[in-house]
């Protein structure tokens, strides 16, 4: 188990820049972990298992990934460009879900924007819709656009919290 706790431990010092981007719980135990507390005893102190406090990394080191991935996404001219297929109200769906991968977080803020009730159920069915918008313009500038929103439609609420009540007590 060592060996897994120290993988742990050099993959969060070397990608600490995307920590505080992190579900709250994730963050705190990540940084009690990088101070020098073993896993076990986060567990301890946090009246958690050894084995959930791990579960906890784990998701964090798939969030990061996924993080990465769209850091690594040119989006200068996405808003530009998107404006040649997609309306507005897409737009601005396809930034938030990006920005979220939540299609409940995505409708609160996009009715917040324009004013308007809005519904999880609206985003999908929008953010499918742009989706299939630069599918069909078969235009070589839409591709990394294309990639970019199926890899979060693969990951939707990858980067949101799940809040389970043993865990909230931190």
């Amino acid at each position: 188990m060592a060996g897994v706790s120290s993988q742990f431990f050099h993959y969060f010092k070397d990608n600490y820049e995307y920590i505080h981007r992190l579900p709250e719980t994730e963050c705190y135990l990540i940084k009690l972990y990088l101070n020098g507390i073993t896993e076990c005893d986060v567990a301890k102190m946090c009246g958690r298992t050894q084995a959930s406090v791990s579960h906890r990394f784990r998701k964090a080191w798939k969030r990061i990934e996924f993080m990465k991935v769209i850091d690594s996404f040119d989006l200068v001219d996405f808003e530009k460009d998107l404006k040649e297929v997609c309306n507005v109200k897409e737009i601005e769906i396809a930034k938030h879900m990006i920005r979220t991968t939540s299609q409940t977080q995505t409708a609160v803020l996009i009715q917040k924007q324009f004013k308007k009730r809005t519904t999880q159920v609206m985003v999908k069915h929008r953010f499918e819709k742009c989706i299939k918008k630069l599918k069909e313009t078969n235009k070589p500038k839409f591709n990394n656009y294309l990639e970019l929103l199926e890899m979060v439609r693969k990951n939707l609420y990858v980067l949101s919290e799940v809040k389970l009540p043993r865990w909230s007590k931190l």
